[in-house]
């Protein structure tokens, strides 16, 4: 039961285009039954294949990109200064997002809008943010008063 529900909520958040989520569910329950020798063979079976298809030497051709992006921009952003003030010009839910950045990285940052109600709805979503980071423990009360 538990396997055919998890095949469910990996095929529906995976999608068809990668194949690896919805295998390894299907490994790990034919694995259940078998000793340990056994099953890893049988993962061993699973992963070659998966390994040598184009959606895997995608996904690796990301990470690596990424890793050398996150690396240069690590280099070129040494020696620049952090901003003492910043502004956003259009609240909203992106403007309040991106204040919310600003502020949690302790940049004071003013938001500016034409609609009071634009400007209440990005309040409102740097609000939210930050009560979705207490929610989960990133941060305390404490923490969270240093971004109001």
């Amino acid at each position: 039961m538990s396997f055919t529900i998890a095949k469910g909520m990996v095929a529906q958040t995976a999608g068809k285009h990668y194949p690896a989520p919805i295998t390894a569910v299907k490994t790990i329950e034919a694995a259940a039954r078998l000793g340990r020798e056994e099953a890893l063979v049988l993962e061993n079976k699973s992963f070659v294949p998966l390994a040598h298809t184009n959606e895997a030497r995608a996904l690796v051709g990301i990470f690596l990109n990424d890793q050398y992006v996150k690396a240069k921009a690590k280099k070129l952003t040494k020696d620049v200064e952090t901003p003492k003030h910043a502004a956003v010009l259009g609240a909203g839910i992106m403007g309040g997002g991106i204040a919310y950045q600003s502020a949690w990285k302790g940049v004071p940052v003013v938001m500016k809008d034409i609609s009071d109600k634009s400007l209440t709805l990005g309040m409102t979503e740097a609000a939210k943010l930050l009560n979705k980071q207490l929610e989960r423990g990133k941060i305390d009360r404490s923490e969270a008063g240093r971004s109001d």
